[in-house]
């Protein structure tokens, strides 16, 4: 017999988009667990601290995501070139993320609060990585002026994402930065209490006669 198959312009640029949705979304979860997984060790080798590598990544799959999200409520379809934006984000928010990481763990070791140690980190990086942004936005805004609409949405888009990141470094990070630095100055407070009250009991009973209560 004779088979035949249904195809047109549209059909295969629904197949297109299928196939790069999924590729977009695997490669984006491979990419942040690689980088994870790398700054765990990093911060782990460093500082004993790898649950910061995880959270200094987060906020870059939340940029990623709305991204996509202003690119639906913008009309921009996802198309070969877009599709180019979740690795172009990934590696410059995640460069940002770092630098606010980074000068927060090394404050954070001299200030005498959580508080005061995010306030000089964002002192000492916030205008760096704005004017980073800013400049990165304005590269990919040449785009935006071209007469190939591919490349122009990519830079629309692009701006998008570096707003976003912006965003995140100045509200979504710090406040996760506080949470953690809490939460690990709790945890200290209660290890030295702990130790020190071991130190009390072998000062009393050097030789381990006292029952333990």
């Amino acid at each position: 017999g004779v088979e035949a198959t249904a195809t047109s312009d549209a059909i295969v640029n629904e197949q297109t988009i299928t196939a790069l949705s999924d590729s977009a979304i695997s490669g984006l979860l491979i990419a942040l667990g690689v980088v994870t997984l790398l700054l765990a060790g990093v911060y782990w080798f460093r500082s004993r601290q790898a649950g910061l590598g995880a959270l200094v990544v987060a906020p870059v799959g939340a940029i990623v995501l709305n991204t996509f999200g202003l690119m639906w409520i913008f009309g921009i379809p996802f198309d070969p070139i877009t599709a180019l934006v979740a690795a172009l984000v990934v590696g410059v928010a995640i460069d940002f993320c770092i630098h606010l990481g980074e000068r927060f763990v090394e404050d954070l070791s001299s200030a005498d609060d959580v508080e005061t140690a995010l306030a000089q980190a964002l002192r000492h990086t916030v205008a760096a990585l704005a004017g980073a942004a800013a400049t990165t936005s304005l590269g990919f805004s040449a785009l935006t002026l071209g007469s190939i609409v591919p490349f122009a949405r990519l830079g629309t888009v692009m701006i998008f994402a570096m707003l976003l990141s912006l965003l995140a470094i100045m509200f979504v990070l710090p406040a996760a930065l506080v949470v953690y630095g809490r939460r690990r100055s709790t945890t200290d407070v209660a290890d030295d209490d702990a130790t020190e009250r071991i130190g009390d009991t072998t000062a009393d009973d050097p030789e381990g006669n006292l029952a333990p209560t």
